[in-house]
């Protein structure tokens, strides 16, 4: 990696052709506009748009691989629940946060009962430790509705909602967990409607979450077939954070596709495929940073194999880029800020074929690495100097820039947190308890 070339790694890439077309599902639902102190209201169902991103597709050759699932871990206690504002037009209920939705919804289409009536347009949307649901409610009372939520892991209602004719609000839900939300009208044969949502950590509702890549979130991933399958060819990954840093197919390499982990959707790259995605408010200079990566290394033999790459951003110039990567010939892992991987000492690697979660701390002069909440290494940069991280257009998830045919990562990537400070140590818990619970680690 001493022989990667001195210069700004985007000006040798023609990223993409053309305007991106609007998509349906990215974050047209919800009012994404982060607060600490003061949520704004979601309006389910508004349309807002993203401003300009990334340009239009260049599609290369996908790799058509099947999904794999993995076992569900053991849900601890729920982490405490903020206060938020009201779903529109159910003024006494708190609903999500401004952030990003998550997991899959279902509507319903529903028909008249013997009591007559029935609930449509059944919607799941989650905050920290709590899922707002709403609905539409014809020739019915309100009296009549019947809502409950049940956890993916067997665990029985959390906590009831006291219905409204538009929607409800259930709360202390354990975050990371998959819901399912049940709703139906008492005394009427009419088909029950359900929908699904996975609750997350109050931090990453916050203005410290600068990048946040989760296919399980709905919209979350678009393909070029329009449909969330294993093996479908990736066009867009939505980033949930406030910055809106879209990533879409990068000139050069081809396209990741679909795959299954825990029974949600994540990202299969080969070591050829990659995204791109605008880093211009990702931390930089010698500003802090965490991040986080939840990724399985699909390589035989990764001790005899080259170098992987799964998250960058910054210059091609020592001290300049910060990065997660498998090292060359060897299965450790490494934060690199370009040039510097190859002086630090880590214990920990990763193993091939498992799902891991990958944790890096990025400060002026140190580095730090945890696998799977276990302490790899930390690497102090020499004396006077410092990391320098360049602001540059583009960053690039599951890729190489410098090696668009071998660099890129062999494997599946599930979900990308990037935070612009260091987490506390009540913060990392959340987080990693919330991605071990989701991700069935």
């Amino acid at each position: 990696m001493r022989s990667r070339p001195d210069r700004p790694f985007l000006a040798r890439q023609s990223l993409l052709a053309r305007q991106s077309p609007r998509l349906p599902l990215t974050r047209g639902n919800v009012a994404v506009t982060l607060a600490t102190t003061i949520v704004t209201t979601v309006v389910l169902g508004l349309g807002l748009g993203r401003p300009a991103g990334l340009p239009g597709p260049v599609l290369g050759s996908p790799e058509t691989v099947a999904g794999s699932a993995t076992g569900l871990g053991s849900p601890d206690a729920a982490t405490s629940v903020p206060s938020v504002p009201t779903v529109p037009t159910v003024p006494t209920v708190p609903t999500v946060p401004t952030v990003p939705v998550t997991a899959s919804t279902a509507t319903g289409t529903g028909t008249t009962g013997s009591a007559g009536g029935f609930v449509t347009n059944v919607d799941a949307r989650s905050g920290p430790g709590q899922t707002a649901v709403s609905w539409q409610l014809s020739g019915a009372p309100a009296s009549r509705i019947t809502a409950t939520i049940t956890g993916d892991d067997g665990s029985g209602p959390a906590s009831t909602c006291r219905p409204t004719a538009t929607g409800c609000i259930f709360t202390h839900l354990v975050n990371g967990v998959q819901y399912t939300v049940d709703v139906g009208l008492s005394g009427s044969t009419a088909p029950h409607q359900r929908a699904r949502a996975i609750p997350y950590p109050a931090v990453l509702a916050g203005r410290t979450t600068r990048l946040w890549f989760d296919p399980a979130a709905p919209g979350g991933v678009v393909t070029t077939s329009g449909k969330v399958t294993s093996g479908a060819s990736v066009r867009h990954v939505l980033d949930r954070s406030a910055p809106g840093a879209d990533a879409e197919p990068l000139s050069g390499h081809n396209l990741p596709t679909v795959t299954m982990i825990n029974q949600h959707p994540a990202l299969r790259f080969t070591p050829t495929s990659g995204l791109a995605f605008p880093a211009s408010a990702l931390p930089a200079g010698a500003a802090p940073s965490t991040v986080y990566v939840v990724a399985a290394l699909d390589m035989k033999q990764p001790e005899a194999q080259w170098y992987a790459s799964v998250l960058l951003w910054g210059d091609q110039q020592t001290n300049a880029m910060r990065s997660l990567l498998k090292g060359r010939y060897t299965n450790m892992s490494y934060a690199d800020t370009f040039n510097t991987w190859y002086n630090a000492s880590p214990r920990l690697g990763w193993r091939s074929g498992q799902v891991q979660i990958m944790r890096a701390d990025f400060t002026a002069d140190r580095l730090s690495v945890w696998m799977d909440g276990a302490f790899s290494y930390s690497w102090q940069q020499p004396s006077g100097s410092r990391m320098s991280t360049a602001t540059t257009p583009y960053g690039m998830l599951g890729a190489a820039p410098w090696d668009a045919a071998r660099g890129g990562w062999p494997g599946r990537i599930a979900e990308v947190i990037v935070l612009s400070t260091i987490p506390t140590a009540a913060d990392n818990a959340a987080i990693m308890q919330y991605l071990q619970r989701k991700w069935g680690r």
